[in-house]
C-alpha cells in the first residue's frame, strides 16, 4: 500500500477580497498593462472580474486609458493588486501618517 502525503493548499485570496465587493481596484498584469475597475466577482479558480474597467498600456497616463467594460483576469496574470481607499479609510490613513511641523 502506498501512502500519499497531503500538501496544504496555498492561502486563498478569496476571503480577504470578498469584503471589498464594489470597491475600485487597480490590477497590474504580468504583461505590463494595468486595469482599473469595480471589483465584481472572484471565483474559486482565482479569476478576478472587474466591471467598468479601463485598460492602460505601459507608460500611458490616466487620460489615455481605453474603456474595456467587463473583464475577467485569471490569478496567474496578476502582478499587483491594489484597492482604492474609500473616504473614511482615506481620512484614517492620513491621520495615522501624521504631519511633521515645519
Amino acid at each position: 500500500m502506498t501512502t500519499i502525503d497531503s500538501i496544504a493548499p496555498a492561502p486563498s485570496p478569496i476571503p480577504a477580497l470578498a469584503s471589498t465587493l464594489g470597491h475600485r481596484y487597480r490590477l497590474g498584469l504580468t504583461d505590463g498593462r494595468t486595469l482599473v475597475g469595480r471589483f465584481t466577482c472572484l471565483d474559486r479558480q482565482g479569476n478576478l472580474v472587474l466591471d467598468h474597467a479601463l485598460e492602460y498600456a505601459p507608460g500611458t497616463v490616466a487620460a489615455e486609458g481605453r474603456e474595456v467594460g467587463l473583464v475577467l483576469v485569471p490569478q496567474r496574470h496578476w502582478a499587483k493588486v491594489e484597492r482604492e481607499l474609500v473616504a473614511g479609510e482615506q481620512a484614517e490613513a492620513e491621520s495615522k501618517a501624521g504631519c511633521v511641523p515645519s
